[in-house]
Parts: C-alpha cells; structure tokens; sequence
C-alpha cells in the first residue's frame, strides 16, 4: 500500500472516530425556544413556546417537566443580549411533582409559556412598572433553561419586540403598568381570591371600552379563562 493511500485510510478513520466521540459527547436532550409572533405591545401576554426534543438514537427516560409551576423551567431575559435576569412568573415554582417521562428518539414534548406579570422579590413595592416582564418598548432577548433527570439544559436566545403602545392601546397599557394585580389578573386569572371578582369586572370594563384594542383578544381569553376556572371550583366545593 502506498503512502499516498495510507494517509487516505488514517484521515478517513480519524474522521470516524471524531464523528463518533462527538456523538457521544452531544447531550441527548435539546431545548429551543420560540415566540409565537414577531411583535408584541406592551401589556400584552407574551406568548413563548418551548420545545425539548430526544436526539439520541435510544429511549430516553427522565423527570421532565415543562410547565413552570413545577420549577423545573426558569426564564431569563435581557435588554441587551449579554446580561440577563431571570423572570418568575406566577405561581412558578409552587407545586413539588416526580415523574417519569418517556421520550423515543426524535420525540418531543412542548408548551406554552406566557411572560407579562414578573414576581420580582428584589423590586420596590411602589416602584410602577416594574412588576412587569417588558417594561418598556424595545427588544429584548429571552432564553430559558430545563432542569431534567439527566441535568440541566438551556435554550437558545431569541429576540422578542416589544412596540409603544398607541391610539386606544395606550390607555389598556397605563391601566395594566399601574396595576400589578390587574397584569397577573390577565396572565393567570384565579378564582377564589379577594379581588378576583373585582379585577373580573375591570378586564371587562377594558374589553368594553376598547373593543378595537390590540390587548382586547388576549384580555377575552383572560375572561374565558376565569369563567372556565371559576365553574370548575364550584363543581368540586363542597354545597
């Protein structure tokens, strides 16, 4: 055999074995990040979708999951690409849960992730606006990270805009970045609490009155939400 070819066969070999060292090395989970639409305006419920996919080639078996309230998925947003701080939405981390879930290779399991009301435990309690996700119009990069059997795993970062809200959109966004119960209210309406009922007929009084809003469509499924929820408390309360 000639030189010439020996090399041939060494390098092609060499490639081999990277190929394989670098299959076993890539982790067998994967997590990517999307946003649901290009454009947001402020006061509007952020909607994100995160998506963890098995891209090995066996069955894998492991605690995953991807509904906040469980704590296993953190979020993290930043104004300037580099420095992020993390967004604790509400109720996050609030109910302790251990399961299995089973993923073939290829397989995936998604969900959809809101970002509006932020329960900042460092802000002041006064301090407007900034119990919110998005405070100010710009753009703004969002990441997030999975806690798994198998360790964590972080997502990649997109870019999601947040335009200056005009016209009759301006008056629902000064209602929602001065009222921190009123944002939650419309990210996560629950039944049952002092004011519920009380921030039910606000959000209705903002449909009403702005109908053409662009926050109008998501502060109806807010409604639908609550009413939903609501009738399903009646139903397991004792009469």
């Amino acid at each position: 055999m000639s030189m010439t070819i020996k090399w041939a066969a060494n390098l092609i070999l060499l490639g081999a074995v990277v190929h394989m060292v670098s299959a076993q090395n890539k982790p067998p989970l994967v997590a990517t990040l999307a946003v649901l639409q290009s454009q947001w305006v402020l006061g509007q419920p952020v909607e994100l979708q995160l998506i963890v996919t098995n891209q090995s080639s066996t069955v894998v078996k492991t605690s995953l999951e991807l509904d906040p309230e469980f704590g296993d998925v953190s979020v993290f947003v930043s104004t300037d690409g580099s420095h992020f701080r993390q967004y604790l939405g509400p109720d996050w981390g609030t109910v302790d849960i251990s399961r299995v879930t089973t993923l073939p290779p290829g397989a995936s399991k998604h969900a959809t992730i809101s970002v509006l009301w932020n329960n900042d435990l460092y802000r002041k309690s006064d301090a407007t606006g900034q119990f919110l996700g998005f405070s100010g119009a710009g753009t703004y990069s969002v990441k997030a990270k999975v806690l798994t059997g198998l360790g964590p795993i972080e997502s990649n970062s997109i870019n999601v805009a947040l335009l200056s809200p005009t016209g009759v959109d301006e008056d629902v966004w000064e209602a929602i970045r001065n009222n921190s119960r009123l944002a939650r209210f419309i990210q996560d309406p629950k039944p049952g609490e002092a004011d519920s009922d009380k921030l039910e007929r606000e959000v209705t009084r903002l449909v009403n009155t702005y109908p053409a809003a662009t926050h109008s469509a998501d502060m109806r499924k807010t409604l639908d939400k609550y009413s939903k929820r609501k009738e399903q408390m009646q139903k397991v309360q004792p009469h």
